[in-house]
């Protein structure tokens, strides 16, 4: 994972060097996988664990005030929404 690290700062770090940060947003997200025969779950990922329901979302970018987060659940067919209302 800190290769992926490495590559999301070094976009953020070019992105910057443009001038760009003050018109450009980063979203990061994640699948949250398979179990792999966890719990001796075949594997499958419509199970209502934790790890299963909720992955993670990060978004950067104007008007995103660093650290903020909301408690109102959202899904993966709100990132297209979103991003059409930035556009």
């Amino acid at each position: 994972l800190m290769s992926v690290d490495d590559v999301i700062a070094g976009v953020i770090d070019v992105v910057e060097e443009l001038g760009l940060s003050d018109s450009t947003y980063f979203f990061y997200s994640s699948d949250h996988g398979f179990q792999l025969g966890q719990f001796n779950i075949p594997m499958d990922k419509r199970h209502v664990y934790e790890w299963d329901t909720k992955i993670h979302l990060l978004a950067r970018g104007p008007g995103i005030a660093p650290g903020t987060s909301f408690s109102a659940p959202g899904t993966q067919v709100d990132i297209a929404p979103t991003l059409l209302g930035l556009a």
